[in-house]
């Protein structure tokens, strides 16, 4: 629900909080189905071994896709360079540089979405304390 939302709502810290719950329940998973393979004494170490290094492949695979991703945000038009567009007579066309989407615009969190989000799992919260 968190990777969904972040994606409507353009947030990083949604898709990333998203993904990185995807990549725990499939760890989690992978850590299962290791300690039913540890029933065979000879493979336990290397089953052990092997579940926790495909944790921490795809946790720092989840980590550097999102760190590129900032830095790209970060870095804004900076790092996009485009020749500009001429007519005929050698101008800028101004029409096609106006019509161009900007990164700012591309790359803004919608708050709204951001807002209901946050206030349904503050209601979800409440009902799990009340209902304790």
């Amino acid at each position: 629900r968190s990777f969904f939302c972040g994606v409507a709502a353009n947030s990083l810290s949604l898709i990333g909080d998203g993904a990185l719950m995807g990549v725990d329940g499939l760890c989690y998973a992978v850590g299962l189905y290791a300690e039913r393979r540890k029933a065979d004494p000879q493979e336990a170490e290397r089953v052990d071994r092997l579940g926790a290094l495909f944790s921490a492949g795809m946790l720092a695979a989840t980590t550097c896709w999102l760190l590129f991703d900032v830095v790209d945000r970060l870095m804004g038009d900076e790092g996009r360079e485009e020749a500009p567009a001429t007519s005929a007579n050698g101008k800028v066309a101004e029409a096609a540089k106006l019509a161009a989407p900007t990164a700012s615009a591309e790359d803004e969190v919608n708050s709204v979405v951001m807002l209901i989000f946050t206030l349904v799992n503050l209601a979800a919260d409440v009902l799990v304390i009340l209902a304790c």
